[in-house]
């Protein structure tokens, strides 16, 4: 019996040890670390959506400077290039 009235003495005692860290500095600093780490997140994301824009932005431009200024550059290499194999199978002399 003696066993169990310490039991209920402990219990009292780490209730109010749970009551008192609760409300101390700890709890605050906790608290206080949740909403910084809150803010750090709400701050990645908007500067992660923002990197996320400027880059499909670069790769809209690139992809369009390269439809206009490159794309016919290669098709007119491989026409020549595809002149160049018919005459030398067909043994067509161009003078030049």
């Amino acid at each position: 019996m003696a066993s169990q009235g310490s039991k209920g003495v402990a219990g009292k005692e780490e209730q109010g040890l749970m009551t008192r860290l609760s409300e101390s500095k700890i709890a605050e600093t906790a608290k206080g670390l949740v909403e910084t780490a809150k803010g750090l997140a709400c701050d990645m994301k908007l500067r992660t959506t923002k990197a996320l824009e400027s880059t499909g932005k670069a790769a809209w431009i690139s992809g369009t400077s390269y439809l206009i200024l490159v794309l016919p550059l290669v098709i007119v290499t491989q026409r020549e290039h595809d002149l160049i194999d018919a005459e030398s199978a067909y043994g067509i002399l161009v003078p030049q």
